[in-house]
This record gives structure tokens, C-alpha cells and sequence, in this order.
């Protein structure tokens, strides 16, 4: 178990630093990392407000900063996190070259190193420069390679929570009557970074889209500070609305802004780089010039392309949901790897998508015809369908002989449907087969052993355990030599996937309605199909990779949890589903020496149930 112990979380900007780990502190312990207030630790996180003090000269700052590492770390590995709001590494870039420190942690940079070479006002590149304190920095490639992006932005953060749960997409105004909103904060209160003056800076740059703006521009805007309320009303009645940079560049108005259904302007990101980065000049935003001055015509422009202004604000929101959700980018590599690696490439494809918010529904309307797919939204269960009524419902539309049932976090290995069907070579007329492939997944759990009967457990970074990192092509390669290597037959089905004739499973009666969404439904069925003679087997010859939980220990992709357990709902629908089987069955089912599901004997229950469809 790594321990790292995170001095100072919620201190000022350290917060913005590090909510993240805190909200994720039960999930990272699957990964065999602890987030420990103890003093026995492997390594020590700093926040900014333990490597700057900008109240204070950047020579002092600076030394406050190597003390507190010589004095929090005592000589460990430390690294620093500059939570600051801009791609400026003023005061951090020195701490971290003058230290031992591992690496500086930023949520923006410049692009390359040579962007910091120039000497602007407090680093800040969209400050300009003739301040008192112009900074700028030869980055060697070794300290270059120090500093990182934390992966972590605004995008995140919501005044009101965080903000890929609360993010909302209103309807679009059809009626708008504004052209342009500039409602923003264009003054800044006295204010100093290590005693150099900076208000004036901020208030250049923000009140020089005003002066731009004028009083007659040729077109209708709203310009000056409004109470919140009435900003956001004269915001939806807007076609586009300025985002102009703060203290940083990315602000919480860069995602106010497609909420309410108006295209953003926003001075050109291009020098910028954040993880994820939602900033894609004319396809979810407009740029102009730092300086404004083409602003004017910029707008003019836009209003003449009336359907170019609604692809930025829908491409916009469809960005956001892609990059700031773990779901959807899996079920895209879950049809790539069908289409790509399945002997019956061309197979129809039924996918059930429920309570959806992440963009899969618009992703699976826009490209169901392209990729040879069918599809069933639900959004308005309250108590939902889950796996098994999911499972359920799409066998229920399939019109061949045989189901290959797959999970959206999975990549199938190549031939892996062919590889099933031919087990069926030998099933008797009458015989019934659950036909399964053997998993591939990522050792997250500390408990994982490297081998259980039908699952092979990899080092967690060997084929990338994300989407953005999954080695597709390495995968592959490795299956195709595994499968050719080995041939093993294990009497057993997966619980998160499986291939069989659709009548078998309509001859079961599915899953038990009792266990939705989710837990033991599984279990349950494959006890009723046992005690109904059905054979198993889980053949080695097929491999899918298994990204593993991303609905049970993810869900919408990095989702808000207690620092002490998992989300409630998860919690109470894993309590209700164990306190239901336990109700049907009498107690808790036991495995075998291959880690399949003994069936409970001597009770009532009937092994097959009445089939929903």
C-alpha cells in the first residue's frame, strides 16, 4: 500500500489542488493507495499554500516554500501542487528547481517550455509585461519534464457542487434578443502578488472588450456587472456571451455559459494546455484576439451564420459530456472493438442506455445508422432497470439464434464470438450452453491474485486501464498469443457478460426483477439455470478486456463520495439486493473450487421465472 499523506487539504488553494483525491480517497484505496493523516508516509503533497505566500516578496516567498518542504517531507519524496488559476509558475517554478521536490503539479501550462522564455508580468502571457515584477523562465528538458498537468481544472468545480453531477443543459432560448452578453466583473479591488501591483493588469484586459464594444457596435449587447439573477436571464436571452481571462484563463464562466445555451468568445486558448481540455477553437468556442480588437467583427460575423453559432453551443455541451464523463468514451471502444475484432464484424448491435446524461444518448442517435446499431433510451425510471432489466430488455430485441451480451467497459478480444460459438459444436439437440470468454482486467483491488479460474489479472498501467490510455493494439497482439498458447475450460459464466442461444435465456425467465438495478442478479440466475441442467463453459480461446467497475466504483465518471465510504445509492441498493437474495434463498451462496455460484437447494423457489417481454 502506498501512503501519501496530503498536508493541509482544505487550506485555501490547496483545496482546489486537492478535493479531488479527498473525494476519491475510498476508490483510490483499490488502487492500493492510502490517503493517511499519520506521519508514517511514503510521500508528501504540498498545495500552494504551503509553497507561496504572494503576500509576501517572491525572494521570501520562495524560501517559505523550501521550508516548508525540508519541514513537511522530512527529506521524503514530495510533490508540490500550484492550484493557482493561471498557466504562470511564478514562485512554483523556483521552489521546484531549488528543491527536491518530484514533480510541480499545474491544472493549465503553457504548451512548450520556450512559451515561458518571454518575460511577461507575473508570468501571466495574457497579462502583458512593464509591471514590477516581469518574470520569465529557461525551463531546462530535465525540470520540463517535472512539471505535469494535474488533470484536474475548473471543469470539475461547480459553486454549488461538483459540477459534472450538477451540470445542466437548458433548452436552448428560441427567442433571443440579445446579441452579445458582456456582463462580467471589469473591476478589480487593490490587490498585489509578492507587493507588485496587479489589479490593473485584470482590469485592462476586461474592460478593453467593453471600450471595443463601444456604444454602437451594430449589433444589441449588454455590457457591466448585474446581480447574479439578472445576468443569468440576460445570459439566456443571449446569442453569444464573452469569457474574458481573470486572474487565469479558465473560469467558472467558460462552463456557465454553454449551460444557458449561448455560444461562448473567449480570447484563443491555443497557447494553453489542461486535462481535459474542452477548448476547440470554432467547434466549441469562438476566439478572438487578446487584445479585442476584432471582436466587433468577429460578432458580426457569427450572427450571419445563425447554424454555425447552434453547432458551437450543441458541440460545446457534447465536448464537456465526453471529456468530463468515464462512461460513454468506453461504450465507444466497446462498438470500435466489435466492428474491429468480432469474426461477425457486421453483427446488429442493440445497446440499452438508461438515465443517460453524459452525451451517450445524442452520440448513440447521431451515429446508430453509421455503426449498424439499434437502441432503447430510458430516462424517466425512477427505479431503474439496472444490469439485469438492461439484459433483459436487449435480449428481448434480438432476432438471431444466438446473444453475445457484453458490457459497455469492455474490448473484445479478436475472434472472440467466433471462439464461443464453436463450443457449441458439441452441445447435444436439447442441451442448453452458457458460453463465456476468459477476463482480462486490471489488478485494481489490493486483493487481486494474478490468476482466478476464467480471469487473468495484469499489472494496473500494462494495457492502460482508462479510455485515454488503453493500448488497443498491444492488447490485441497479446490475446491473439494467449489464446493461441493456451486452451483451458472452466466450468463457470460471467457475471458481467455472456454468449447463448436467446431462447435459453428467455427459457430462464431472465433476471429476477427483485435484485434491480443491481448485485446478485447474477448469482441468482445462474443458480436457477443450474438447477435447470444448463452447462457452462468459459474458454481461454476468448478473451475480452474488463476495464472492471466502471459503473460500481465510478459512476457518471468521477462522482462525489463520503471521504469514509462509497456513494449512498450504491451502498443502499448493495444492502437491499443482499437483504432480497438472502429473503429468496434462505442465506448467502457458496463457490466452488472454481469460483462459481453453488445453487441453494430444498427451498420454494421456482428456477424459472416469468419472462418480462
Amino acid at each position: 500500500m502506498i501512503k501519501i499523506k496530503i498536508f493541509n487539504p482544505v487550506a485555501g488553494k490547496n483545496r482546489i489542488s486537492f478535493q479531488g483525491f479527498l473525494m476519491l480517497k475510498n476508490m483510490l484505496m483499490d488502487y492500493s493507495i492510502e490517503l493517511t493523516d499519520s506521519d508514517d508516509f511514503d510521500y508528501a503533497f504540498l498545495g500552494a499554500d504551503d509553497i507561496l505566500d504572494k503576500s509576501i516578496g517572491l525572494e521570501e516567498s520562495i524560501e517559505y516554500g523550501l521550508k516548508n518542504i525540508d519541514k513537511y517531507a522530512r527529506g521524503g519524496d514530495c510533490f508540490i501542487f500550484d492550484g493557482s488559476d493561471s498557466t504562470s509558475l511564478m514562485g512554483s517554478y523556483e521552489v521546484l528547481e531549488q528543491s527536491d521536490a518530484k514533480f510541480l503539479f499545474k491544472n493549465q501550462l503553457l504548451k512548450t517550455r520556450e512559451d515561458y522564455k518571454k518575460k511577461t508580468s507575473f508570468n501571466k502571457w495574457f497579462f502583458g509585461n512593464g509591471s514590477d515584477l516581469d518574470l520569465g523562465y529557461d525551463i531546462s528538458k530535465e525540470n520540463w519534464n517535472r512539471i505535469k498537468l494535474s488533470g484536474w481544472n475548473l471543469g470539475y468545480m461547480a459553486p454549488n457542487g461538483f459540477r459534472p453531477e450538477v451540470q445542466k443543459w437548458h433548452p436552448v432560448n428560441p427567442n433571443k434578443t440579445i446579441d452579445l452578453s458582456a456582463i462580467y466583473s471589469g473591476n478589480h479591488p487593490p490587490s498585489s502578488d509578492h507587493n507588485a501591483e496587479n489589479a490593473s493588469y485584470y482590469m485592462n484586459h476586461r474592460l478593453g472588450a467593453w471600450e471595443v464594444i463601444g456604444d454602437n457596435p451594430g449589433y444589441t449587447f449588454y455590457k457591466d456587472k448585474l446581480p447574479y439573477q439578472e445576468y443569468i436571464q440576460s445570459l439566456y436571452q443571449s446569442k453569444m456571451a464573452l469569457s474574458p481571462f481573470g486572474q487565469g484563463e479558465v473560469c467558472y464562466r467558460d462552463f456557465e455559459i454553454p449551460e444557458f445555451g449561448v455560444a461562448m468568445i473567449k480570447p484563443s486558448m491555443d497557447i494553453v494546455n489542461t486535462n481535459p481540455n474542452p477548448y476547440i477553437e470554432n467547434e466549441t468556442y469562438i476566439p478572438v484576439d487578446l487584445d479585442w480588437k476584432n471582436l466587433n467583427e468577429i460578432v458580426i460575423k457569427m450572427l450571419d451564420s445563425p447554424d454555425k453559432l447552434s453547432y458551437i453551443i450543441d458541440n460545446n455541451r457534447k465536448v464537456y459530456d465526453e471529456l468530463y464523463s468515464a462512461h460513454l468514451p468506453f461504450l465507444k471502444l466497446t462498438v470500435q472493438s466489435v466492428r474491429q475484432n468480432c469474426h461477425y464484424n457486421d453483427m446488429p448491435i442493440f445497446i440499452f442506455a438508461e438515465n443517460c446524461t453524459d452525451g451517450t444518448n445524442e452520440w448513440l442517435a447521431e451515429n446508430a445508422d453509421k455503426l449498424g446499431i439499434e437502441y432503447y433510451i430510458e430516462t424517466d425510471n425512477k427505479e431503474q432497470r439496472g444490469i439485469g432489466g438492461g439484459i433483459d430488455l436487449c435480449v428481448s430485441h434480438v432476432k438471431t439464434e444466438f446473444v453475445n451480451i457484453l458490457h459497455s467497459d469492455f474490448w473484445v478480444g479478436p475472434n472472440q464470438d467466433i471462439e464461443l460459438l464453436k463450443l457449441y459444436d458439441d452441445i447435444k439437440p436439447g442441451e442448453r450452453l452458457i458460453a463465456s470468454s476468459f477476463r482480462v482486467q486490471p489488478n485494481i483491488f489490493p486483493n487481486d491474485p494474478p490468476y482466478r479460474p476464467g480471469t487473468v489479472f495484469v499489472p494496473f498501467e500494462q494495457f492502460g486501464q482508462h479510455d485515454d490510455n488503453f493500448e488497443q493494439n498491444y492488447f490485441d497482439d497479446w490475446a491473439a498469443e494467449f489464446t493461441h498458447d493456451n486452451d483451458i475450460h472452466v466450468r463457470k459464466a460471467g457475471g458481467a457478460g455472456y454468449f447463448c442461444r436467446v431462447e435459453d435465456h428467455i427459457n430462464i425467465g431472465g433476471n429476477d426483477p427483485i435484485f434491480e438495478p443491481m448485485y446478485w442478479e447474477d448469482k441468482d440466475l445462474f443458480m436457477r439455470m443450474q438447477m435447470e441442467d444448463y452447462k457452462f463453459i468459459m474458454t481461454s480461446k476468448s478473451l475480452i478486456w474488463h476495464f472492471t467497475s466502471r459503473t460500481s466504483r465510478f459512476p457518471d465518471g468521477i462522482k462525489t463520495l463520503d471521504n469514509n465510504k462509497r456513494p449512498s445509492h450504491l451502498v443502499e441498493w448493495e444492502r437491499r439486493a443482499t437483504q432480497r437474495f438472502i429473503e429468496k434463498w434462505g442465506r448467502l451462496p457458496e463457490e466452488d473450487a472454481d469460483s462459481f455460484v453453488v445453487p441453494i437447494t430444498g427451498t420454494n423457489n421456482p428456477n424459472r421465472i416469468e419472462w418480462p417481454f
